[in-house]
């Protein structure tokens, strides 16, 4: 779990420090108890832009998270043509009535996705009971049905004796209330007992709204996908209806309501005809499932007339959809749904705090390792700490975001889905850089810093307890201050009226440095200096493929032992880094910290 500070308000002697204010913007890039069996994978990223490479690095592979696979992005087919939903009505008469909705997948329209990573399967009640645990998290209400059903034992019974007293009384009994196990669920889960049963462990996990998806999805350092994604995992570059094809036989490829005395849902990967072309299951059917996208129009949406039945039945309809932006959109149909609603293209507006037994989901993930985390990182941080300078909001490069994640799983008796892990946990470290520094050259980088405040470089976070610097793990402010002493300032009005503690003391005394060598100076998400690290690499130049990198290496430490030196080998995390300056050459350097012993790469893996 990300666990940030809550901001508190910046000590004038601290915020006398910076060159920055706080307030900024961000900007993205376009699209979107069981035995535990370690198996970590690092997966490091260097990505650069493409517009700062003087050259291009041969591709790699990109390594998908335990139980997620590549979807290949492409030019896709979105939405549906009012032909098409002409002739769907007339073949489903039943739901011209709520026409709406299918008007809401209009109009059809080509797109670029570009590739990502999707879960093989709907989440499980055991993929999610591993989150409920670790996380403290209310489980399902399904989970908790002997305490669901005692409680409405004993509300009928309090019921019953009120309403036998009033009778006593010749007085008229109360009407019974009817007893809503939701919300009772919602207030009492913490002291209630609940399990898992053995029935539902892979079944698709269910009575969970949208904020207990995306909490599982942070959790397991993933995400949702978008609906985008979702049609560019269903249909890749065709149009087919469903995501194996045009073919439609009652229970063959998908749990929908045309299945005979059916009406729950079935453990994942129960119709393998209906797998998708990259080995994705249940996409269409059983249950459905929850997307990041707001309940909007698609773009180029216009009010459109549907014109249904033949002779005296014939009718027209133009049934505006409901857009709701705060609600996020459900694909995918299920069970209790017809196959009009596993089409590719169904979108459904659903409520972000719905739990009912027919809506799951499942997770995604960006190819780039740490964007995804990068932007949750970036959305999180208290808006008192983020940083502009003199030329206005500092832009963030998630593209170049520089990350090592690691993910551990679980033993599973589930064998029958190629490619499905039961998530038991998740690392990471993290470097995000700034787009631009304002400096043409080492001279004006280091002048600036010293005159007008700390230059802010990027922000590193990590979930890992660090030895050097000795701070607690957590998301940190990366900033420059160059070699040399800082100018005295002239005191302010008032000045002399405030006490020594309300002072602002000397950056030196505040975190302990050498003013004779450039230093880092990491800032908390309250504001305060907390560290500082000698910079061992400081080069001014033009932009290079291999400049923005992430790895563990040896550093050569000396140490005085008996009065002698010592030479001592350390396992540092660097991040090679560069920072465009306001021509094309910029700063290249090396920002490193210091994991504990069990963070070293031998526990990561390779």
């Amino acid at each position: 779990m990300l666990n940030l500070p809550s901001p508190r308000p910046v000590p004038r002697h601290l915020l006398r420090l910076f060159s920055t204010r706080f307030f900024p913007s961000v900007s993205f890039p376009a699209h979107g108890g069981a035995h535990v069996l370690i198996t970590p994978t690092w997966l490091p990223a260097a990505l650069i832009l493409t517009s700062i490479a003087s050259a291009s690095a041969p591709a790699e592979d990109p390594v998908p998270p335990p139980g997620l696979v590549l979807v290949n992005g492409g030019r896709t087919a979105i939405g549906t043509d009012p032909k098409e939903l002409e002739a769907l009505l007339n073949e489903h008469p039943a739901m011209r009535k709520h026409a709406g909705p299918f008007i809401a997948e209009t109009p059809r329209k080509k797109v670029d996705v570009e590739s990502f990573f999707l879960m093989v399967n709907e989440v499980t009640n055991e993929q999610f009971a591993v989150f409920v645990e670790a996380a403290g998290s209310r489980p399902p209400q399904n989970w908790g049905v002997d305490s669901i059903n005692a409680a409405r034992e004993q509300d009928l019974a309090q019921q019953a004796e009120v309403r036998e007293a009033a009778k006593d009384r010749g007085e008229t009994p109360p009407a019974w209330v009817r007893f809503e196990a939701a919300e009772w669920w919602r207030e009492n889960w913490k002291r209630a007992e609940w399990t898992v049963p053995g029935e539902l462990a892979h079944k698709p996990v269910v009575y969970i709204d949208y904020q207990d998806s995306t909490a599982y999805a942070r959790w397991a350092g993933l995400r949702l996908m978008s609906e985008i994604e979702y049609q560019r995992a269903v249909r890749g570059d065709g149009t087919a209806p469903y995501p194996w094809g045009d073919q439609w036989e009652d229970g063959k490829f998908a749990a929908t309501s045309e299945m005979k005395r059916v009406s729950d849902i079935f453990p994942v990967g129960t119709f393998p005809d209906g797998v998708s072309r990259d080995g994705i299951h249940d996409l269409a059917g059983n249950v459905w499932e929850w997307t990041r996208s707001r309940y909007t129009a698609l773009d180029g949406f216009k009010p459109v007339t549907l014109t249904v039945g033949r002779g005296r039945n014939r009718e027209k309809i133009d049934n505006l959809p409901s857009w709701n932006p705060d609600r996020r959109i459900v694909v995918g149909g299920s069970i209790q749904n017809p196959r009009l609603m596993a089409r590719c293209t169904t979108r459904a507006g659903t409520d972000r705090f719905q739990q009912i037994n027919s809506v799951g989901f499942r997770c995604a993930s960006s190819t780039k390792p740490g964007l995804d985390l990068a932007l949750l990182l970036l959305e999180a941080m208290p808006a008192e700490v983020r940083p502009v300078d003199t030329n206005g909001p500092l832009t963030y490069q998630l593209a170049q975001a520089l990350a090592l994640q690691r993910w551990q799983t679980r033993e599973t008796e589930l064998e029958k889905i190629e490619g499905y892990e039961v998530i038991a946990g998740h690392d990471h470290a993290l470097f995000v850089p700034i787009q631009q520094i304002h400096a043409v050259n080492p001279t004006d980088l280091r002048k600036s810093s010293l005159e007008e405040g700390l230059l802010h470089l990027g922000m590193f976070s990590t979930d890992q307890p660090l030895v050097e610097p000795a701070i607690s793990p957590g998301s940190y402010l990366v900033t420059f201050r160059g070699k040399g002493e800082s100018p005295e300032e002239p005191e302010e009005d008032g000045e002399d009226e405030q006490s020594e503690d309300e002072q602002s003391k000397p950056l030196a005394e505040v975190v302990q440095f050498d003013e004779t060598v450039d230093n880092f100076i990491l800032i908390d998400m309250e504001g305060a200096p907390v560290a500082a690290l000698p910079v061992s690499r400081f080069v001014w130049g033009n932009p290079n493929i291999l400049d923005s990198k992430v790895e563990f290496r040896d550093r050569t430490i000396i140490q005085i032992v008996d009065e002698e030196e010592v030479e001592v080998q350390q396992e540092w995390l660097e991040f090679d880094i560069f920072v465009k300056g306001r021509t094309r050459k910029g700063l290249k350097t090396t920002f490193g910290v210091r994991l504990e012993e069990k963070g070293r790469p031998d526990s990561w893996g390779s």
